[in-house]
């Protein structure tokens, strides 16, 4: 299994909510787009509170790593996507940039984005795709993957979104033919 971990920022956000982070960072290397590392800030409690996130001192530490998709990068993958049909933001579009162009070999994505996860499928890129559950079970946190988290982590939604993302790759081959 590769331990080759980029994650998006609302992967983070709920990692931190539920106490599974530093499991997370024990079990992968993670990275993290420059884009996304600005995006992640902080989390809300149970109580409504904002907790901090400081990735930039785990990233001093060497704890994570930060990786960026170049001006070139990112237009093309902008350039290969169906804005109709997928819209992206900012930190989606470099995460996918960046395991499109395999800037880093080996590494998968972690999403949960609907659109993220359409887009990663439309490139043909869902191969290096990963649901939270996947990385939780992969990690040996299933345990507490059943009791933490909701659909939108589950390898079941992840797949379907990919089946989406498939099915609008073939209709625009069928148009372009």
């Amino acid at each position: 299994m590769e331990r080759l971990l980029l994650l998006d920022a609302d992967v983070i956000i709920w990692l931190h909510q539920v106490g599974l982070w530093d499991p997370i960072l024990k079990n992968y290397e993670i990275h993290v787009a420059s884009t996304v590392l600005n995006e992640v800030t902080h989390y809300c409690d149970d109580f409504g509170r904002k907790i901090a996130i400081d990735l930039a001192s785990r990233i001093d530490n060497n704890e994570l790593k930060e990786i960026g998709a170049d001006a070139l990068q990112l237009k093309d993958l902008v350039d290969r996507l169906p804005r109709d049909k997928i819209e992206l933001h900012d930190g989606e579009l470099e995460s996918l940039a960046i395991v499109y162009h395999d800037l880093v070999r080996g590494m998968n994505v972690c999403l949960i984005d609907r659109a993220a996860i359409i887009g990663m499928a439309y490139l043909e890129i869902d191969d290096k795709g990963m649901s939270v559950e996947e990385v939780l079970v992969n990690c040996g946190l299933s345990g507490k993957w059943k009791k933490l988290a909701d659909d939108a982590h589950s390898k079941k939604r992840f797949g379907h979104w990919v089946t989406q993302g498939k099915m609008i790759l073939l209709e625009a081959g069928r148009k372009g033919t």
